[in-house]
């Protein structure tokens, strides 16, 4: 770790596991977040078949599923470095138990479980939806704060420029050009597709 003059700090593990237990919850970390995906998604199917097997009513299964499954999930998912079609890949796991719960066909689309209720949805935003909103929260809140992780927002910011700008000229509007966000590796990355994709 840094501290705010930018010293390094060796904190040492007391253990070779790659999870991390922290601020209560046990989040899988590695160098790469190939290997935080797939424990992610191992412990989204764990999560959901055993709900699906318990005995409970519906309402309580989605209840399990907003205070119990879905924070868990949103901790890991919005500190990742995936893109966003990485991360529609969750949405099809909760969409399976959203239609258990609601008595929805197997073969219902996944998208239509995320609608409304009136329109005989759940209610609730799709996982992929809520990982963007909440980094989009963290990082709007820290760049509005002072110090040096204002000074880290803007940088992780100013790399998202350069990795999506094309040879701009200087006086030319300073912005992170959506048409190049394939190329994007890093935090931002998929908040910046996922601003491209709602038409920003």
């Amino acid at each position: 770790l840094h501290d705010s003059k930018w010293q390094s700090q060796a904190i040492l593990s007391n253990t070779d596991s790659l999870d991390i237990k922290y601020l209560g919850f046990k989040s899988h970390h590695t160098t790469e977040d190939a290997g935080s995906y797939t424990a992610t998604i191992t412990y989204l199917q764990e999560s959901i078949l055993h709900v699906t097997r318990c005995h409970a009513p519906n309402n309580i299964k989605l209840q399990v599923y907003n205070m119990q499954i879905a924070p868990k999930l949103l901790y890991t998912a919005a500190k990742a470095a995936w893109d966003v079609k990485t991360y529609r890949q969750l949405d099809r796991y909760v969409a399976n138990l959203l239609k258990l719960i609601g008595g929805h066909m197997p073969t219902s689309a996944n998208q239509t479980m995320f609608f409304q209720q009136d329109a005989c949805g759940s209610g609730i935003l799709p996982p992929s939806d809520l990982a963007q909103l909440r980094k989009w929260s963290e990082l709007h809140s820290v760049l509005h704060s002072n110090g040096e992780s204002q000074l880290a927002a803007a940088g992780l910011l100013e790399r998202a420029i350069r990795q999506s700008s094309q040879n701009a000229i200087a006086s030319q509007d300073r912005r992170i050009n959506s048409t190049n966000s394939q190329y994007l590796k890093g935090y931002a990355a998929s908040l910046i597709q996922w601003g491209s994709e709602a038409g920003y």
